[in-house]
């Protein structure tokens, strides 16, 4: 813990050594617990002047641990020369720091690919450092520390003790120098991280990286991503089992290799991609005949004939006097002219023919060209282009921003909407409807005060029955019902902040 936020102290050069190892030759990695003991000798060089190497002859220590520990041994002070204890776990939480910075590279590229927004993307970045990585790395930890200490240790219960090497590079004997020796879990959890990092370069950067492969539904999909599941925690496995087997306390360490059977057999009882495999909660294949049996039930159900058969019951003859015909005849006719006592409800009445206009033609009409889009609206016969003299415009603000002007007098109708496919202005807002108003230029005839009629091209808005509504002025307005548009009115649709001020200049100011 004191050592969680001395960042200057951390090895990262060895974690990186590590992490490449791992993939290449993961059997190194764990001689490194052996240097342990070399920490207080190289230090004890320095300080006296004595060359390392030579320190590394004496005492029988691989070659490549002062290149390795030099560094790490200056943090060491004397104390540490009179303290040592028989400890295999690396006070050192670079590779950890190193992984985790790895799986927020992939968490944000993973949230960027598939969610798309900084808030999944964020959850699911913490998901992969938290859960993924460090949650389950502590659940292994700990599990192997209760258990693996317990049955493969020294005496462990219903395994018999025996002599066995000194881990992966010693000599035959218990602990070191004669001492009882403990399963430690910041050990476990050494190993538990390491073992995650082949599994973080299969899964989460192999997928990304073949996401497009993998995705699909070929038969090469889906043995490229078993392929990638199976190497992974199959590397787990191997990691796991070279970092416990390099203690040299504990005994029968092949047996972590166990779950390596399990990854052989699953593949043969896997229902995946069989078709005439079924699960056990579908219905039992229908024979195809309905008198096809298997052969032996067929040749069960066959009987000899017999040859000869039963004889049929005797039936007693009555000395009663047979019944009239007439009789016979009478109840003929009462019970076909009677309805039937069990007969069931009458019969509903016909559906009469109904030639009422449905609307499908009508559909069919306003159908975009090549699409499926039905328009909600069509021209009145009334439709006019507005005269050229006298322009109409458009001013779309937000707030007090000027975002575009537009002149109507290019057309006699504009769309407002969503669907930017049959919309004049499209209006990106949600609470929009796709086919949200209409702009109209009509040619209405007016009377005047004195009776006169006067005709005139006008501008007129009409809701389409959208969601949110229209509104004109801050007045909500009614659906399919045209309103009229003057000078200086200012539109809005639904709950869009943005406003349409529609302007209409004086002749005077056009001709001037």
């Amino acid at each position: 813990m004191p050592r969680l936020l001395k960042f200057p102290q951390m090895d990262f050069e060895m974690a990186i050594w590590e992490m490449t190892h791992l993939i290449i030759a993961p059997k190194k990695v764990f001689r490194s617990i052996y240097y342990h003991v070399c920490y207080p000798l190289l230090f004890l060089a320095k300080c006296l002047g004595t060359n390392s190497r030579c320190i590394s002859e004496t005492y029988a220590l691989p070659p490549e641990c002062p290149r390795s520990c030099l560094r790490s041994s200056t943090d060491l002070r004397f104390r540490d020369l009179t303290e040592t204890k028989n400890t295999y776990h690396l006070a050192d939480p670079s590779f950890t720091y190193l992984l985790s910075a790895f799986q927020l590279l992939t968490g944000i590229a993973w949230g960027i690919a598939t969610q798309g927004h900084a808030g999944p993307t964020l959850r699911l970045t913490l998901m992969f450092i938290f859960v993924h990585f460090l949650l389950s790395s502590l659940v292994i930890a700990t599990l192997a520390f209760l258990l693996i200490g317990r049955l493969l240790g020294p005496g462990g219960k219903g395994l018999p003790s025996r002599m066995r090497r000194r881990g992966l590079f010693g000599e035959e004997g218990g602990g070191r120098d004669g001492e009882a020796e403990d399963l430690e879990f910041g050990y476990c959890f050494d190993v538990a991280i390491r073992a995650f990092f082949p599994v973080w370069i299969c899964l989460y950067v192999g997928q990304f990286v073949l996401w497009f492969l993998i995705r699909g539904d070929h038969w090469i999909s889906l043995c490229l991503g078993n392929t990638l599941y199976l190497v992974a925690f199959s590397y787990y496995v191997i990691i796991f089992f070279l970092g416990y087997n390099a203690l040299p306390f504990l005994q029968h360490t092949e047996l972590l290799l166990s779950p390596m059977i399990l990854y052989a057999i699953l593949p043969r009882n896997s229902d995946r991609g069989n078709p005439r495999r079924r699960s056990p909660s579908s219905p039992p294949p229908r024979p195809k005949h309905p008198d096809s049996h298997s052969p032996k039930t067929h040749k069960r159900s066959r009987r000899r004939p017999t040859l000869s058969p039963s004889p049929p019951p005797k039936t007693k003859r009555s000395n009663q006097p047979l019944p009239s015909q007439n009789d016979a005849y009478k109840e003929t006719s009462t019970a076909l002219d009677k309805p039937p006592s069990n007969s069931a409800a009458p019969l509903p009445s016909k559906q009469k023919p109904n030639y009422a206009p449905s609307g499908l033609l009508a559909a069919e009409t306003n159908t975009v060209a090549n699409t499926s889009i039905v328009l909600k609206y069509h021209e009145p016969p009334d439709s006019r282009l507005p005269p050229a003299s006298q322009p109409y415009l458009l001013y779309i603000f937000k707030s007090s921003d000027l975002l575009s002007k537009i002149t109507l007098n290019e057309r006699s109708c504009w769309l407002f909407g969503r669907e930017k496919i049959v919309a004049d202005v499209p209006v990106e807002h949600p609470s929009a409807s796709k086919q949200h108003a209409v702009l109209q230029f009509r040619y209405v005839v007016r009377k005047d005060e004195f009776g006169e009629k006067a005709g005139g091209v006008g501008l007129y808005m009409l809701d389409l029955d959208s969601a949110n509504g229209s509104f004109l002025n801050g007045e909500r307005v009614e659906g399919r019902r045209y309103v009229e548009v003057r000078h200086g009115d200012v539109l809005k649709w639904g709950e869009s902040s943005r406003e349409y001020v529609v302007l209409v200049p004086p002749k005077e100011m056009v001709a001037k």
